[in-house]
């Protein structure tokens, strides 16, 4: 009996602390997010403003922007103004033989990454960081770096190299993995609706503030999404897939305003 007891004892004591485990883990994992969000944004800052340090130690003077920011309408037939939609209107697709995907290596699945890569100080080690993306509507803040592959996205919001620059005229094209185990990366962007503000912050400390104008589906060899739109502006296409990663979801903005210094740049 003693022996019997004994044993519901220990039965008991474990199922208790797998209780506790299975509370406590969720919200271990959110702190080391948390944790590894502070740290990539810190050597993201500071990248900004070595970059800009180094600017105004040159012979010659840094050059600014030019906003040149027009109100031109846009082509019916290619309208990135319009209402939100769930798919897109343009069924073009931009591959002739398969081979080509859109962000190959975004999935729904668990980015490359490790916990102690996710504490690592240097996160942003052999990335070529190129800014900072903030959407405070769905407090979304992530360096930027150059590059889609895995190796990319796996740590930060990936920059499609063959699109323009940020604030640059034309099409800038971001993208991010659908949530991963310690980070949500553009998981939230779904819930992002006409208006909503999205902040790009390029390496000399300008911010550049866009207005998502549409969303849709499409699939993943529609490369069109991230090719010049063919009118005039400066837009932001982001980029992460959908339906278990079969297919891509895409949220589309327009800049309409002048762009002004990140706070404690001078």
């Amino acid at each position: 009996m003693k022996t019997r007891n004994k044993f519901f004892f220990i039965l008991g004591i474990i199922i208790i602390i797998a209780g506790i485990g299975i509370i406590i883990y969720p919200i271990a994992t959110h702190i080391y997010s948390e944790h590894a969000q502070k740290v990539l944004m810190e050597e993201a800052k500071e990248e900004i403003l070595k970059n800009i340090l180094e600017a105004n130690n040159q012979p010659t003077e840094a050059p600014t922007p030019t906003p040149n920011i027009t109100d031109t309408p846009a082509d019916p037939d290619g309208d990135p103004t319009g209402d939100i939609t769930d798919a897109p209107e343009d069924t073009q697709t931009a591959a002739d033989d398969g081979s080509d995907v859109l962000g190959a290596d975004i999935g729904e699945e668990e980015p490359i990454e490790t916990a102690e890569q996710t504490l690592d100080s240097s996160r942003l080690a052999g990335q070529k960081c190129i800014g900072i993306i903030t959407i405070d509507s769905i407090n979304l803040v992530y360096a930027v770096v150059e590059g889609v592959k895995d190796s990319n996205i796996g740590v930060a919001i990936g920059h499609f190299p063959d699109s323009v620059a940020i604030g640059a005229e034309g099409n800038c094209a971001l993208a991010g993995h659908n949530g991963g185990h310690y980070s949500r990366y553009f998981k939230d962007i779904k819930k992002l609706k006409k208006g909503d503000s999205v902040i790009l912050t390029d390496l000399n400390g300008y911010e550049y503030e866009y207005n998502v104008t549409e969303s849709f589906i499409c699939e993943p060899t529609d490369l069109f999404v991230v090719e010049d739109l063919g009118i005039k502006g400066k837009f932001l296409t982001m980029v992460t897939c959908t339906n278990g990663g079969t297919q891509r979801y895409i949220v589309r903005a327009k800049c309409t305003t002048e762009p002004t210094l990140m706070k404690g740049v001078k």
